[in-house]
């Protein structure tokens, strides 16, 4: 599991905002190993005392690397916030 959220950053009032380096792991597997990596974007609420796994964000190492980190950060924030 990674937890990427930025201590003192928030999104909102639920959760932090997201730092990209975790994304350089997707590039990294993919260079080594071909492999194409997928993030799932996970939600836990302890007032509710609920988690949540939503469906998997699949990183292109055919787009612009800068432009694919932020598009996945993007839909895991937004993912996760609809989920909580």
């Amino acid at each position: 599991m990674i937890f990427p959220e930025i201590a003192d950053r928030e999104l909102n009032d639920l959760i932090g905002k997201f730092d990209t380096g975790f994304v350089n792991i997707a590039k990294e597997m993919f260079s080594e190993h071909k492999t194409q990596v997928r993030f799932y974007p996970i939600a836990v609420n302890r007032d509710r005392r609920m988690i949540r796994l939503g469906d998997s964000i699949g990183f292109d190492p055919k787009k612009n690397f800068h432009e694919e980190k932020q598009r996945i950060v993007r839909e895991l924030e937004e993912r996760i916030c609809e989920m909580i």
